[in-house]
């Protein structure tokens, strides 16, 4: 058993809107909300959110 404890980095918490896409297809799209900033940022489908979050994540560390 391993008695070192890992350290958990900082997190970052959102809320993620959603509603469907326009389109008949099964896509979504949204806006996705910082807790800490308030700042939103709108995606329209899920690849787009996953490099939304990514660049949001760069962003963030580049302040720190």
């Amino acid at each position: 058993m391993n008695k070192e404890r890992a350290i958990r980095r900082p997190t970052m918490s959102f809320i993620v809107r959603l509603w469907p896409s326009e389109d008949d297809g099964p896509g979504m799209r949204g806006e996705v909300e910082h807790i800490a900033t308030g700042e939103r940022r709108m995606f329209a489908d899920h690849r787009s959110l996953m490099t939304l979050l990514e660049s949001w994540q760069r962003d963030l560390e580049t302040v720190r």
